[in-house]
């Protein structure tokens, strides 16, 4: 954490983060770019996007090598349905 003179902390920008790949199958893969060990990926979903609720995922993993997050979790149908929305939050660790 840094710190300025006289104010409350400042923390550092969370790096860019691109998702390049979502493959579903028995399970769901996300996979991006622009994170590092400092920061945690964690995947949220929805299945109504004018009600703006989102819910974490349980359950899922995050691998980190060579610069790319793969992030796996189970397929949210059973709650959702057919139609669900995706999108991953950044977390400092």
């Amino acid at each position: 954490m840094l710190r300025k003179s006289g104010t409350g902390p400042v923390l550092p920008a969370a790096p860019r983060n691109k998702i390049l790949s979502v493959r579903v199958g028995t399970n769901v893969v996300m996979t991006s770019t622009g994170t590092n060990r400092t920061w945690t990926l964690i995947p949220e979903f929805s299945s109504n996007l004018v009600g703006g609720a989102w819910g974490p995922v349980p359950g899922f993993t995050n691998t980190f090598a060579n610069g790319t997050n793969t992030t796996t979790f189970n397929r949210r149908d059973p709650i959702c349905g057919s139609s669900v929305y995706l999108r991953l939050r950044q977390q400092q660790n």
